[in-house]
């Protein structure tokens, strides 16, 4: 039991759960102050909870030769308790769910949950080691209000 629960433990820090949440917290909070219901602004949460977990599913999965390198034992992976297996299903898992929740929230909010997919997954797979490393974060982080907007039941440009 204490290992299933070790296990458990280990896979929530794989996908860095403190900045999910914050993000899909912003998310879910934007869309409440933008007067949309509770459950819309639920809806908007999980699906940015779950792109979020994609993308730090994604990074110690895409990280792992750099983590085992660096003897980085804080890493699930590295320590053995999770596999890369496990963490690769689970990014690219955690990837369909929110296009999938997002269909329900119309075309254009799906079509732009898909470019901060890409975006964020774009700076796991190398862009986080060069100058372009602030693109992905200013064009993720940024399209927030947007998507929140589109996800709207009748969709609107959060004002700047």
């Amino acid at each position: 039991m204490a290992e299933s629960i070790g296990k458990f433990i280990a896979i929530v820090n794989s996908c860095h759960p403190v900045p999910c949440l914050a993000v899909s917290s912003f998310a879910g909070m934007f869309a409440y102050g933008s007067g949309l219901s509770i459950a819309r602004c639920l809806w908007i949460f999980l699906a940015v909870l779950f792109h979020q977990f994609s993308v730090g599913f994604s990074n110690d999965w895409l990280d792992f030769k750099i983590d085992k390198e660096a003897k980085r034992v804080d890493k699930a992976t590295v320590s053995g308790l999770v596999s890369l297996t496990l963490l690769k299903n689970l990014a690219i898992y955690s990837a369909i769910i929110p296009l999938v929740l997002t269909l329900g929230l119309g075309l254009w909010a799906t079509l732009l949950m898909l470019f901060m997919l890409v975006v964020g997954w774009a700076y796991n797979l190398g862009m986080k080691s060069n100058w372009s490393s602030v693109i992905p974060y200013a064009l993720g982080f940024g399209a927030i209000p947007l998507f929140v907007g589109l996800a709207a039941p009748i969709p609107f440009f959060a004002p700047t």
